[in-house]
């Protein structure tokens, strides 16, 4: 529901009403109660959830904001007021942080920056392997969980088939029987050095998850998948923005998304 980029930290002293509502799908003139100009929220979700209340019920667009009608039915979505907030588990967040080492703490800042800000609340995140994200699991903050799959099928083909070395022939033969013969001839070979190997590449993925175990291990090598506890994101979205968050400055991340395995789908 909310808005685009710096808009979800945003508290606005003063706005202009096109640029509230440009980002939330509103109109923001001319707007009527019709069901065709609703809309979720406006860029002031985070004020107004502070607040417990639209701070703009003056303007006639703001009749149309879905969530100005869950705050008059005292409903709240966002912030420390929030119907689900918990401030035991914000304050865990707190004192953990406290104790994390800078390389930690930066590794934090990194992956809630690129969730809450860069990608807005994604829940799974994958990067480059780091010595400290057990010790941020550890410390609740995120899990780490294990996604050889997900890696092999974001992989490029070129990636794969190198990953499976001389299998890539017996992958082959196994996509091979799964389609009609006349369908198999029409196929045009997956790269000039390779003439014979017709395997598309959600087949490919498919052999490697079944039966290439050591081309899966190659292309997951250096690669964790990190994940936010979708109970504790509201919680960990607060201690973000009151102890970390800072909209002038960006904390990069090694999400590998410039690294080869994943580029030239």
């Amino acid at each position: 529901m909310a808005g685009a980029g710096k808009a979800r930290f945003f508290t606005m002293d003063t706005y202009d009403q096109e640029s509230l509502f440009s980002a939330s799908g509103g109109t923001a003139s001319g707007a009527s109660a019709s069901a065709k100009d609703a809309f979720g929220c406006c860029s002031r979700y985070s004020a107004c959830s502070d607040a417990k209340a639209c701070l703009i019920p003056h303007l006639d667009c703001s009749k149309n904001c879905i969530y100005r009608k869950s705050l008059e039915q005292g409903h709240i979505f966002y912030g420390k007021n929030a119907d689900k907030y918990n401030a035991a588990v914000y304050q865990s967040f707190v004192d953990n942080f406290k104790s994390l080492s800078p390389d930690c703490a930066n590794l934090l800042r990194g992956i809630l920056y690129y969730a809450f800000v860069k990608k807005r609340g994604i829940k799974l995140i994958m990067l480059a392997d780091s010595p400290q994200i057990p010790t941020l699991d550890q410390s609740g903050f995120l899990s780490q969980v294990n996604h050889p799959d997900k890696v092999v099928k974001k992989c490029s083909v070129s990636a794969m088939v190198n990953a499976c070395g001389d299998l890539i022939e017996t992958a082959n033969e196994w996509a091979k029987s799964k389609v009609k013969p006349e369908v198999w001839k029409r196929r045009k070979s997956i790269r000039q050095e390779l003439p014979g190997v017709k395997i598309l590449r959600d087949e490919l993925s498919t052999w490697i998850i079944q039966f290439g175990p050591e081309a899966m291990k190659k292309l997951s090598e250096g690669i964790s998948f990190v994940e936010l506890d979708l109970n504790k994101t509201l919680e960990l979205e607060e201690f973000f923005k009151d102890c970390i968050y800072n909209e002038d400055t960006s904390f990069p991340l090694d999400t590998l998304e410039n690294d080869p395995r994943f580029l030239n789908q």
